[in-house]
């Protein structure tokens, strides 16, 4: 048998898991006489993931730039507390 849970839901109450805590389950079984024993800790878990930070340290270099194209840099999210624990899969630009 197989449950999957949403990270959202473990981030939420009752559970109010962090960024990075590990999750380990526990199971039990019912039926109309009683409930069992929970099985051990699952050993393995996983960790909470969550949004990436905001990016930071984000420049038009005026020096590479021209009166049809600019040249965007800004600092590059790698720390596991930066990227959410998840790999950055893209970028985005919006104009204002």
């Amino acid at each position: 048998m197989m449950c999957q849970v949403s990270f959202v839901q473990l981030l939420g109450s009752p559970f109010n898991l962090r960024f990075l805590d590990t999750v380990q389950v526990r199971f039990n079984a019912a039926n109309a006489i009683g409930e069992s024993e929970y099985s051990e800790d699952n050993v393995v878990g996983s960790f909470i993931e969550t949004k990436p930070s905001q990016v930071k340290g984000v420049m038009i270099d005026p020096l590479l730039s021209t009166t049809t194209t600019i040249l965007i840099k800004w600092t590059h999210l790698y720390l596991t507390v930066e990227t959410g624990a998840s790999p950055i899969l893209n970028y985005k630009i919006r104009t204002n």
